[in-house]
């Protein structure tokens, strides 16, 4: 009886046992999986990031262009209007 409850005893820590280190493997695992995870989420948002500044200066750029092109509208529309005086400076005269 002495040698059964050893047996039993044994076999339930050596279940146990295991048992535990199929957890730690499994927590090895996931570790491992963790890191992969948070290596790709970082790669993807130091993308976005990229993305986002290059957007940023895309807009700089369109709005440079913007205020250049109403600049340029503005010196044409002065210097029309200067020759169309000059004409009627010069009809009148």
């Amino acid at each position: 009886m002495g040698q059964e409850k050893e047996k039993v005893e044994k076999e339930g820590l050596t279940d146990r046992a295991a048992s535990l280190g199929r957890r730690i493997e499994n927590q090895k695992f996931m570790s491992e999986r963790t890191e992969d995870i948070i290596n790709v989420a970082s790669k993807f948002y130091n993308e976005k990031l990229v993305e986002l500044g290059e957007s940023v200066r895309r807009e700089a750029r369109g709005e440079q262009r913007r205020k250049a092109e109403s600049e340029e509208w503005r010196t044409g529309e002065l210097e029309k209007a200067g020759r169309e005086a000059r004409k009627k400076e010069r009809r009148g005269n």
